[in-house]
């Protein structure tokens, strides 16, 4: 978006009520996360000796639903994943939720 542009939005967003604004501005969001993770506990491949290695990836999305000035809903979904040279120690965790909130200004 343009300076401008933006400018004129916040005009005109300024002038609408609050009580009518909120339901326009329900936002999702999302995240995403790699890293590696290396162990000095060394495991038996391929019948070698080598330090455990993981991958891990975590990713999730909320999207919120505002239901007055100070009170939202939110659902979220998330999961978590590893992966490793370590076949015993991979994973996978799912989480679906709702919930409310209450902004205690």
């Amino acid at each position: 978006m343009q300076v401008l542009e933006s400018q004129w939005l916040g005009r005109q967003l300024a002038r609408v009520p609050d009580a009518e604004l909120f339901p326009l501005l329900d936002i999702g969001s999302s995240t995403l996360e790699y890293r590696t993770q290396q162990y000095q506990r060394l495991i038996k491949v391929a019948g070698q000796q080598v330090p455990r290695l993981d991958r891990r990836v975590a990713a999730g999305v909320n999207y919120d639903y505002t239901i007055g000035p100070r009170t939202f809903i939110r659902w979220t979904y998330a999961f978590e994943r590893r992966r490793s040279n370590d076949p015993d120690k991979a994973f996978f965790a799912p989480i679906a939720a709702m919930t409310v909130h209450y902004q205690l200004r």
